[in-house]
């Protein structure tokens, strides 16, 4: 693939995982055409956010090393790695334009944000984006940087699909003619560290959708929902309250009876919690 006139964003960089893939596959790409790696051609490729300033550092050190891996100068490599990682809030950035869009977006409640700072976000973004999962904004705003033409692919906790508020962005997408693809509903090992939280790769683009069958099984697992609920009431009319759910991760917690509780010795593992279930 031609990437000579190609513009990628990644609202949100880390450390810069996916850009040291991203600049890799850019130069091979170049080469490939015939294009010499010159800093006028470069420059406009790639645009990064990093809202930290260390981790921002971090990301342009990593590029730095592969641009110099490549034979780019030492003064141009750090001028790029600069240019194109910017320390800075995503969120409330002005659009600009990308052809291709890559992130993995903070998994993070709106419950768990700076009041302040939630406040200045829902001044900001549409209001259907400010609800439940903050991974939600991201991608929302990730739409009007790619515009009509652009592709976006997502690493992101597949925890807000399951949700109402999801279900209404979902919804909010389709009246907007665009198409949400879950490419891998359980990826193994996404994460360079290891996160307690369930993943899904999402892809979002203006084409055809075409046959998903991972898509397929979601729908006939909400209609057979539907099913159930109207047949036997949901937990809340029976009286039920429900306080864990999905949207809370992975966590090492086991259920155990008083008499396999009494035979573990808790204090060599404190993170470990136990529930017991005798009352259950």
């Amino acid at each position: 693939m031609d990437l000579s006139t190609a513009i990628l964003l990644e609202p949100c960089a880390g450390e810069g995982a996916i850009l040291v893939e991203a600049v890799e596959r850019l130069i091979v790409s170049l080469r490939r055409h015939g294009y010499p790696l010159a800093k006028r051609l470069l420059l406009p490729r790639i645009k990064a956010f990093e809202f930290y300033g260390p981790v921002a550092a971090r990301a342009r050190r990593a590029i730095r090393q592969i641009l110099m891996r490549e034979g780019i100068s030492w003064a141009t490599s750090g001028l790029l790695a600069d240019t194109w990682v910017r320390q800075a809030d995503f969120l409330l950035q002005s659009p600009e334009n990308a052809t291709h869009v890559v992130a993995n977006p903070p998994y993070l409640r709106w419950s768990k944000l700076p009041l302040l700072l939630a406040e200045e976000y829902r001044a900001h973004l549409r209001s259907i984006s400010t609800r439940g999962d903050i991974a939600v904004a991201f991608l929302d705003r990730m739409l009007v940087w790619a515009g009509n033409k652009g592709k976006i692919s997502a690493l992101v906790s597949d925890r807000w699909m399951f949700a109402q508020y999801g279900a209404a962005f979902v919804a909010d997408l389709k009246e907007n003619g665009w198409n949400l693809v879950v490419v891998d509903d359980q990826p193994v090992s996404p994460f360079v560290r290891h996160v307690g939280v369930s993943s899904a790769i999402v892809r979002l683009d203006r084409k055809a959708v075409e046959a998903d069958n991972d898509q397929s099984r979601r729908d006939t697992a909400r209609t057979i929902h539907a099913r159930l609920l109207a047949r036997h009431g949901s937990l809340d009319a029976a009286g039920c309250t429900v306080k864990v759910g999905p949207a809370l991760g992975c966590g090492d917690t086991f259920l155990v009876s008083d008499e396999e509780a009494a035979t573990i010795e808790v204090r060599a593992n404190p993170s470990v919690r136990f529930t017991q279930n005798a009352r259950w």
